[in-house]
């Protein structure tokens, strides 16, 4: 997973009466969140893509798929020290074209743990086409490394068949509060509404 250049953001408001995430979290997304292990197929690709995001003027000093400089977390295990964060103690995460390379548990485990974390989570991925505007840009996507539509089922192609960036949110039981179309109409910015504890 590429990271996009960023500023570390971890809130001055956090409380120590904030539960940890992992008191929030299934097991089973804790337990992901430790072992996680992202590599796309070709990271150059896809971070430049997340490099040409719009991400508003708001959120650009926010991490940018990375936790902030803290104990636990490495280039090997980027996401394992999340559940040891206390619910609302990051200011806010961007993740860009991050999710999708994942396997569809793990990507729905880390969406509903960053939205838990974070007060403020803004998400550029892929989408399903919406309308026949959208078809050309998805057909190109299938040209992409993980979406070529041959060969063995990918996590890409299962993202997409699972519904892409919204079927994720619907999967981790989040909701959109803002939403751009991206790459003429493959992918999406979404800014998620905030999770009421």
């Amino acid at each position: 997973m590429a990271a996009c250049p960023s500023a570390p953001c971890i809130s001055s408001a956090a409380t120590g009466c904030a539960p940890l995430l992992r008191d929030l979290l299934s097991a089973a997304d804790v337990t992901r969140l430790h072992t996680l292990r992202p590599a796309p197929p070709t990271p150059g690709l896809y971070a430049a893509l997340c490099r040409r995001v719009p991400w508003p003027d708001e959120s650009r000093a926010l991490p940018c798929n990375v936790l902030p400089d803290l104990p636990g977390t490495t280039a090997q295990a980027p996401f394992a020290a999340l559940p040891d964060l206390p619910a609302g103690s990051l200011e806010g995460m961007r993740l860009g074209y991050a999710l999708f390379s994942l396997p569809w548990p793990d990507a729905v485990s880390l969406l509903r743990a960053c939205a838990l974390a974070a007060r403020q989570l803004w998400l550029a991925d892929f989408i399903l086409a919406e309308r026949n505007l959208g078809l050309p840009a998805a057909l190109l996507r299938r040209l992409l490394p993980g979406f070529l539509p041959w060969g063995p089922a990918t996590p890409a192609r299962i993202w997409l068949r699972r519904g892409g960036l919204e079927g994720c949110l619907r999967a981790a039981g989040l909701a959109a509060a803002q939403r751009r179309t991206l790459l003429a109409g493959a992918a999406a910015l979404i800014r998620v509404a905030p999770v009421r504890l």
